[in-house]
């Protein structure tokens, strides 16, 4: 490669993995310092958000009757030929052989693995995870096990009552880029059991600090821990009291360059007898997976995009037996749909593959899933949080300050 232009050079390693990056900072000093440029980082960034070979990240759900003796997280990576191939034919891509990731999910190292607790994870944005592996937050780069740490900040209760009430609170976390400053935020939401606000403050990780928003009429106690992150936009799903007692449901966004909280009605309003599923992206679009219940169980699901500030119906699944899907995760660029389900007979959650042509879907058979998760999408990037702090070195930096002192008393 050394008779090629340096431009042309750069351009087909920003295109490598970054695992194979990773390998080659070896090779030689130039390309070491390449890979830390923040213009090839960038350029790494955009291809990767276009190709959207997303991996996934998975966590061991919080089950109450069972005690946590660990904190597990689990990586199935994007099988590259794999997806360009089922996306070839739709009768490959149908088999049971043929899947756009890796046969196995692989136990990996996080911020605080040693740590006896539960873990979430709060979103993803261009490669970096906001991840809460105890009670403190980590903003984390899977593919370069680079992370920063997360001050603590106290909450702010509306009222004694709200303080002292039994179950509290709830918190749940936004994590996305702001475009105008060229720096990430995370947004906490905390939702009351007592009252109708809920407390909101944002952090900007290039100044490590917090703000308040003060209080939002909205209650997030029952929404769901992470909010959705499309372009430049937070969404949830929230409540809202209106004239006594009454309230409704309705889809809250916070624009993260803005700062401000606006309200979108669900689709169709939904009515009663029908069941949000959960909030999704299609074609960089919100969208909402609803369930309809036939004779007491879920017959199809109805897939709604926001078009033109208005919701559309795009897309009707038919439910597999004893299957209940609870959230679309994401779709492929050959039209396929990834779903997290839960299936009843198992009683373990699974991943499925819906096929719009075939209208039908298919069980993702993955060696190595944990009976209960949560998941979350992420791309492999090079963005770096500048903390220098890396999973798996934490103790190795300590012991290096150690002999350091120790040389210097003797």
């Amino acid at each position: 490669m050394s008779s090629l232009p340096e431009d042309i050079v750069d351009n087909i390693l920003s295109r490598l993995p970054v695992k194979s990056i990773l390998r080659f900072k070896c090779v030689c000093r130039k390309w070491c310092i390449l890979f830390r440029n923040p213009k090839f980082i960038k350029m790494h960034l955009n291809h990767a958000i276009r190709m959207n070979n997303f991996n996934l990240l998975l966590t061991n759900d919080y089950v109450p009757q069972y005690s946590i003796t660990k904190s597990y997280v689990y990586a199935i990576d994007n099988n590259v030929a794999s997806s360009s191939s089922s996306s070839s034919s739709s009768s490959s891509s149908t088999s049971s052989s043929s899947s756009p990731f890796s046969d196995e999910a692989v136990e990996i190292d996080h911020p605080f693995t040693s740590d006896k607790c539960f873990t979430q994870i709060y979103g993803s944005c261009n490669g970096l995870v906001c991840i809460e592996p105890r009670q403190s937050v980590c903003i984390w780069n899977p593919s370069t096990k680079e992370y920063k740490q997360v001050p603590e900040i106290p909450i702010e209760f509306p009222s004694p009552a709200a303080e002292d009430a039994i179950g509290g609170y709830k918190t749940a976390y936004g994590f996305g880029f702001d475009h105008t400053i060229d720096d990430y935020k995370l947004l906490r939401i905390v939702g009351f059991v007592v009252g109708e606000v809920s407390e909101a403050r944002v952090y900007t990780l290039g100044s490590n600090s917090w703000r308040s928003l003060g209080f939002i009429p909205y209650n997030f106690y029952d929404g769901r821990n992470s909010g959705l992150f499309i372009n430049g936009l937070l969404y949830w799903i929230a409540t809202r009291h209106g004239i006594g007692s009454e309230f409704s449901r309705v889809i809250v966004s916070f624009d993260i360059c803005d700062e401000t909280f606006h309200e979108l009605p669900l689709p169709n309003n939904y009515l009663t007898e029908d069941f949000i599923s959960g909030l999704g992206v299609w074609d960089g679009k919100l969208c909402v997976l609803g369930a309809h219940y036939e004779h007491h169980h879920r017959d199809h699901y109805d897939v709604w995009i926001m078009k033109d500030d208005l919701w559309r119906k795009h897309l009707t699944i038919t439910a597999e037996t004893g299957v209940y899907y609870s959230n679309l995760i994401q779709v492929f660029q050959n039209g396929h749909v990834l779903l997290l389900g839960f299936m009843t007979e198992e009683n373990t959650d699974s991943l499925h593959v819906y096929d719009p042509k075939l209208e039908r879907a298919r069980n993702l058979e993955i060696c190595g899933l944990p009976t209960d998760f949560e998941i979350e999408t992420y791309i492999g990037t090079l963005v770096s949080l500048n903390s220098g702090t890396y999973v798996g070195k934490e103790q190795n930096i300590g012991s290096q300050k150690t002999r350091k002192r120790r040389r210097r008393l003797a």
